[in-house]
Order: C-alpha cells, then sequence, then structure tokens
C-alpha cells in the first residue's frame, strides 16, 4: 500500500512523491498511480481553491483509499466564493475523507432571491449525491458554507467526528442552510451512520431528512446538535415528508439543545405527512424548554426510553398533532424522564449533566493525540462544572487516556481559538460555565444575526490531548510517540 502526497503548491504535472506533490485537484481525480488500499496524505497550509473540487477516488470494500491531513499537519481547504455551489464533490467509493478543515471566507449572507434554486449561495461543503458505497466522513472540520453536508444516493456513508457549524443564508422566504442534509430510501443497501459529531448554527435544521427520497434505514449515535434555525424558525432534528418509507432509524445517546428564546417552530420532528414508521429512541436527551420539545408523526411504531424530554411533546398526525406531554404521553412511553409545565411533570430537570464521547478514530499510528466531545447540561447554572473522563479509558480505550501531569486543550465548540489548558491528575477537570464567546460568523451582521447564547446552562466542549501509542521499539519495549 503506497503512500502519495498533495501539497497547496503541488501541480497538475507532479507525481505525488513529497518532493514533487499533486495539487488537489489533480490528486483527487484518482490518478492512475493510486491503486486501492493507498494513502493520499494533504501536507499542511492552505489551498486557496475557487472552483468545485471533483472527488473522484474509488477504493475497495477490502482495500479503501484514505485522504487525510499529514500528522501534525494542519490543512486549511478555503474557497471565498459567494456563488460557488460545491465546495467537495465526492463521487467515488470506498474512500475516507479525515482530518482536515474547509471553509468559505466569503462576505455576505442575506440575499433578493431565495428557493432551492438558490441554494448555490455559499456552496455546499461536502456534496455526496453521486457518491458509491463504503464512503466516509471522519474529523472533518467544516463552517461558514451555505450548508455543510448533503447526501442522497445509494451509498452506506458514514459521518463521524465532525464539525459542522456557522452555515447558512437568508433569502426573503426564509433562511436556508442545513447541517446534515441526508436521505436513504429502505430499497438502497446498507444502513447509513452518523456518529460522534458536532452540528450546529445553521440555517435549518441541524440534520435534516426531507424530499423526494425517505429518511429511512438511519443510526444516529452519540452527536450533539444546538442552536440549529438561523434564526429560530426551524429544528435539530427533523425527517419526514410526503415520500413514504420513512422507518428503521435509530437515535441512541444523541443531546441537543436550543435555548428558550427561539421561534415557535424550534422543535425536534420525526415523521412528516405518511408518518415516521419504525423509531427507536434510547438515551437522549432533547431540550426545547417551554415549547413543544419533540413531535412524532402517525403512523408510529417507536420504541421510546431512557430519553429526557424537556418541554412538550406532539403525537399524531401532521395535519393536527396533538400536545400529550402530560399522563396521556407517559403512560404510552413510561420510561423516559418528562420535564416542561404540564400538571404531574417536574418543572426543570436539576444538577449537572456531563456527556462525554471518546473518538474511536484517533490516537492511531499516525495521530498522537485523544480527542473526546462533550456536552454539559448545567441546570443548576453553577459557575463551574466538573468532566469526569476517568470512566472513558477503560478496557480498550486505556491507551487513550492522557499521562498524568499532561495538558488537556479544552475549547468551547462555538469558538475553537479559545482555549484553556487543564493539566490532568487523574481527577475531573474543573470547567467555567461562563467566559466563553462565540466566534463571529463570516459575513455575517451580529446585529441582525446575533448568536444565541446558551451559557450557563448549556456549554459543547472539544477536548484534545497528548496520548501514548503503543509501537514496538528495536528491543520490543513500548515506547513513547
Amino acid at each position: 500500500m503506497r503512500q502519495h502526497y498533495a501539497s497547496p503548491g503541488g501541480s497538475p504535472g507532479g507525481n505525488g512523491t513529497p518532493s514533487n506533490p499533486w495539487d488537489l485537484a489533480t490528486a483527487l481525480a484518482h490518478p492512475a498511480t493510486v491503486k486501492p488500499g493507498d494513502t493520499l496524505w494533504l501536507r499542511g497550509g492552505t489551498y486557496d481553491l475557487d472552483a468545485t473540487i471533483v472527488c473522484s477516488l474509488t477504493g475497495t470494500a477490502a482495500k479503501p483509499l484514505t485522504v487525510r491531513a499529514r500528522p501534525h499537519e494542519s490543512v486549511l481547504l478555503r474557497w471565498s466564493k459567494l456563488d460557488i455551489l460545491r465546495a467537495l464533490d465526492i463521487r467515488g467509493s470506498y474512500t475516507r475523507y479525515q482530518g482536515f478543515e474547509m471553509v468559505n471566507t466569503a462576505e455576505g449572507r442575506v440575499f433578493d432571491a431565495g428557493g432551492e434554486a438558490d441554494e448555490r449561495f455559499r456552496g455546499c461543503a461536502l456534496f455526496c449525491q453521486p457518491a458509491g458505497l463504503g464512503v466516509q466522513l471522519v474529523n472533518i472540520h467544516a463552517h461558514d458554507f451555505g450548508f455543510s453536508v448533503f447526501e442522497s444516493s445509494q451509498s452506506a456513508i458514514e459521518v463521524y467526528g465532525c464539525r459542522f457549524y456557522n452555515s447558512w443564508w437568508e433569502a426573503p422566504d426564509r433562511s436556508h442552510g442545513p447541517g446534515l442534509y441526508m436521505r436513504n430510501n429502505p430499497a438502497w443497501p446498507g444502513r447509513k451512520r452518523i456518529e460522534n459529531n458536532i452540528v450546529f448554527q445553521h440555517g435549518r435544521q441541524g440534520l435534516q431528512g426531507f424530499g423526494s427520497q425517505p429518511f429511512a434505514n438511519f443510526d444516529v449515535v452519540g452527536n450533539i446538535f444546538f442552536n440549529n434555525g438561523i434564526p429560530g424558525f426551524h429544528r435539530n432534528l427533523f425527517f419526514g415528508s410526503a415520500a413514504g418509507g420513512h422507518g428503521g432509524n435509530v437515535y441512541e445517546g444523541n443531546c441537543t439543545y436550543f435555548p428558550e428564546a427561539g421561534g415557535a417552530h424550534a422543535f425536534n420532528q420525526f415523521g412528516g405527512d405518511t408518518g415516521a414508521g419504525s423509531l427507536v429512541l434510547e438515551n437522549n436527551v432533547i431540550v426545547a424548554e417551554n415549547r413543544v420539545a419533540a413531535g412524532f408523526r402517525e403512523p408510529l411504531e417507536a420504541t421510546l426510553r431512557g430519553n429526557l424530554l424537556f418541554g412538550r411533546v406532539q403525537r399524531g398526525p401532521e395535519s393536527s398533532p396533538n400536545d400529550t406531554n402530560g399522563a396521556g404521553f407517559r403512560a404510552l412511553y413510561p420510561d423516559n424522564d418528562y420535564y416542561g409545565s404540564d400538571a404531574g411533570v417536574p418543572a426543570r430537570p436539576e444538577g449537572v449533566q456531563v456527556h462525554a464521547r471518546l473518538n474511536r478514530f484517533l490516537p492511531d499510528p499516525s495521530e498522537r493525540r485523544g480527542v473526546a466531545h462533550v456536552a454539559v447540561y448545567n441546570w443548576a447554572l453553577r459557575g463551574e462544572v466538573a468532566i469526569d473522563l476517568g470512566p472513558l479509558f477503560g478496557g480498550a480505550n486505556a491507551h487513550k487516556e492522557p499521562p498524568l501531569g499532561s495538558l488537556i486543550a479544552v475549547s468551547s465548540a462555538q469558538n475553537p481559538a479559545q482555549t484553556l489548558a487543564l493539566r490532568y491528575d487523574g481527577r475531573p477537570l474543573r470547567v467555567p460555565m461562563s467566559g466563553w464567546t462565540p466566534a463571529p460568523m463570516i459575513g455575517a451582521d451580529p446585529a441582525t444575526h446575533p448568536i444565541r447564547k446558551t451559557f450557563p446552562e448549556f456549554g459543547c466542549f472539544y477536548l484534545s490531548w497528548p496520548v501514548w501509542v503503543p509501537r514496538a521499539s528495536a528491543r520490543g519495549n513500548p515506547v513513547r510517540w
């Protein structure tokens, strides 16, 4: 399995070697020398791009290809155009895209035209409409596009460990720009998986399954969705349309949050005109205080257990849903915790709840750091909270634990540049819940489109740290990377 290279200074005439790398467009067009099982390393630096990059790389199920940032080198793919339709147009199969950042730095978010024909505004970061089986989007950091991911193909795609945010635009009809816009016909092969991503501050839904194809056979696991819907009209989670065939969807261990001040439609909806079909909703936190937290559309075959639902709940047909968060809904689904303003339901959760997940792709032999995504529900409004990482490092994850005395970088997801360095001594980290300020949105006027405040009640953090990676030395002993 060979290694190839692209760099910001590469050229179409390169040969993919470290001394003569390709430019990005050439490298992703699948040069003849790239074979199944190979790795394409993206060298560090800023790739200034002004057009769609078509990704035709195609591996096999047994020997997938990998495109990733070279270890310890920061890779930024930067566009600066309003009228770009797609940034990366992924058309190949059995290829993993991993570990780089994407951004559109163009000015402008509000436009006179609207509607689907104008989705060229700011562009789609990762467009996977014709992609084949086995595409993985892993640990990608994409922001400030028109929307983040579009995928509606006969593929068993996986989206894992990514951060998608600040992608939207405003038109006379409404706000535009979902985070993950994905669909899956139940007749297509394989399930699709959305796991351990942080998705926030999009113009419409954080996760949207709506359109000519159903939303079926998805595993949505361990993600954090918050503040999606600028300026407050839409939802964090939503699937449902006139297309039949919704069903087979599993939502497990996801965290959502919407601050109390928001639009009337800012809730999570499961199903549309044809219902939600079969649905498993387990161990999620779904928050929309003083509004509808979740709407379930009939017909519905649901397993709901272990969830925290803070807000009203609707159950019924799309045309006439009923608020049934009191005894009615609890009698149907008793194995959940309900909070809100209805009789018989506690007004608010109490204390502090911390949800932390390790990144299963890191560390590996090429990467010497651990990564965790953390959601904190600070119902008690404390000045600081304790984040206990210890339980994450048991069993097979023992090698991901930070060395005692090392520093853990803690940054708010809303502002990756704002970081605390906390020393790890095996005990819970003490993290403040004030003083965090969101980064400005590129090309947006903060006076007309302010970023909603989540602290101190809710915080979403990205943690990273150096780790020991076992590797045999010449004498057969473990050595530190």
